[in-house]
């Protein structure tokens, strides 16, 4: 099941009054759930989210490169978001801590906090929210 599958899920699922729709293909389950007094959103403005985060997920520390890229600690599918709808982790401009939460990394159906080894103003945002991403792929810039 790839990312173009899921969002062919999630774009039908999001088109119908469905509560629940679970899939199983080439080893892989996946199962969509609508939270109670969640809107039907139309497919064609419902941009591809992450899934929302049921716990908290472990956490990764970065490679951070002199030049102040943070890399991507395994690969998986990069997202800029906790959850839809929330604001982004570490936008452009942002001040970021040491140890601040500043991408997540889903793989498989494992989401790890990707947090920023040292604190500075986000200067680039080098990935999209749902790009796949392998080990050491640039994610952001810190200055």
């Amino acid at each position: 099941m790839n990312a173009q599958d899921i969002k062919t899920l999630i774009d039908a699922m999001a088109s119908s009054d469905l509560a629940e729709l679970r899939a199983v293909r080439d080893g892989w389950s996946l199962e969509l759930v609508r939270r109670q007094g969640a809107a039907a959103a139309p497919a064609a403005v419902a941009p591809l989210h992450q899934p929302t985060l049921r716990s908290k997920p472990p956490a990764a520390a970065a490679s951070v490169a002199p030049d102040g890229v943070v890399a991507a600690p395994l690969g998986g599918v990069a997202y800029l978001y906790a959850a839809p709808g929330a604001p982004a982790l570490a936008p452009v401009g942002a001040a970021v801590e040491a140890g601040a939460t500043v991408c997540i990394i889903e793989a498989m159906k494992v989401f790890v906090e990707v947090r920023a080894e040292r604190a500075g103003v986000v200067e680039a945002v080098l990935v999209q929210s749902g790009q796949e991403v392998d080990a050491g792929h640039p994610l952001l810039r810190i200055g």
